[in-house]
């Protein structure tokens, strides 16, 4: 059978020149057995038993956005690892901050503008936080943990103004047809010609405590800014740039805890007091759960007839290389230099770290312009 597969995957069977009578012969020879290896090569075989698949990347990511979205909110708070890749991620895409500059041909107009950009750029947030470069600071970090951002223009007597708006505002549940060829998908409203003509956002307070339902409110398409990096066309909403490595990354800080508690617990030295001859009815002491737990230099009491012993679970060789893997394959998935996840420059030089950066920064640069 890896006769065949080769062959297929090759090309190899036939030409262009092939007449139709030698390819008549050689299905009827061979037609059963090339058969069977494209149903191997298509996954049909047990060898594709549990692999995922990926439709039409609206619906699919319709269904998992809500679930990705808050497992990636978790892991960029809470790992010490994918925060540090965040961090990086930001930086390397807003640094301190793009500044504009004006292309105008005059060179005191050019002046004028710059110097009110500057003014519009320290109060340009609607709602006070920060500046035009704490705001895309934001943007970036949504962005990437998230997998979309929005802002909305707001007109004032000050000239425009910008708030950004938590993706889940966006009514990601809100899908319907509205009539005349237009429908709303996913918040997201498109008429007739699938166009983007506004969205329905919820009107609910970013800093409320308890969740709360009102209808959400229609906002034209030419007052929201929509940041994300589409996987394909026709896709609506963003996906976390986090999502390749959730499970992993989840798996990971499991494995880090129970080392660090392995560790932890091999380097107490406690003592037990066994009593031999059955005369008090001493026994250890517990917590309100009836468990007991080791202190170091602490002595436990056994009761009588009692014993205790410790599993002895096996370790994996050459730990630090399975866990350095562990972190190349998080990068990978982020798509970042291993050096930036892990911080280790360990027989890092010149060369390599030029070598890693150089086609990061065409990433970076492929998601700026």
């Amino acid at each position: 059978m890896n006769y065949y597969l080769k062959k297929i995957a090759a090309g190899a069977f036939f030409n262009l020149h092939s007449d139709l009578a030698s390819v008549k012969v050689f299905l009827d020879q061979h037609g059963s057995a090339l058969a069977t290896a494209a149903h191997m090569l298509g996954g049909g075989a047990a060898r594709g038993n549990g692999m995922g698949m990926f439709g039409r990347v609206g619906p699919e990511t319709a269904a998992v956005g809500h679930t990705v979205r808050a497992r990636a909110r978790y892991l960029a708070i809470n790992n010490p690892w994918i925060a540090q890749a965040v961090a990086n991620w930001v930086a390397s895409l807003v640094g301190p901050g793009i500044v504009a500059t004006s292309m105008h041909p005059d060179a005191t107009t050019r002046g004028d503008l710059g110097a009110f950009h500057e003014v519009w750029a320290e109060s340009c947030d609607f709602d006070g936080r920060t500046d035009w470069w704490g705001l895309q600071a934001d943007i970036a970090r949504s962005l990437v943990i998230d997998g979309e951002s929005f802002v909305q223009i707001i007109t004032t007597a000050d000239g425009p103004k910008l708030r950004l708006i938590p993706s889940e505002l966006v009514d990601s549940t809100l899908t319907r047809e509205i009539g005349g060829g237009a429908n709303i998908i996913q918040g997201v409203e498109f008429n007739v010609d699938g166009q983007r003509v506004a969205y329905w956002v919820l009107p609910v307070k970013p800093t409320s405590q308890f969740a709360t339902y009102e209808a959400p409110i229609r906002i034209p398409e030419n007052q929201i800014l929509h940041v994300f990096k589409p996987l394909a066309p026709g896709q609506t909403r963003g996906i976390s740039w986090l999502a390749p490595i959730i499970l992993a990354a989840g798996d990971f800080d499991q494995l880090m805890d129970a080392l660090l508690l392995g560790a932890k617990v091999a380097a107490m030295h406690s003592g037990f007091i066994t009593n031999l001859n059955g005369t008090t009815a001493d026994s250890y002491e517990t917590d309100s759960d009836g468990m007991t737990g080791i202190t170091p230099g602490g002595l436990h009491r056994l009761g009588f007839g009692e014993d205790i012993k410790f599993n002895s679970p096996g370790q994996t060789q050459e730990l630090g290389a399975f866990i350095r893997l562990q972190l190349q394959q998080l990068a990978a998935g982020l798509g970042l230099p291993e050096h930036l996840l892990s911080g280790d420059l360990t027989g890092a030089n010149y060369s390599s770290l030029r070598a890693g950066l150089l086609p990061f920064r065409q990433r970076v640069e492929q998601i700026q312009f």
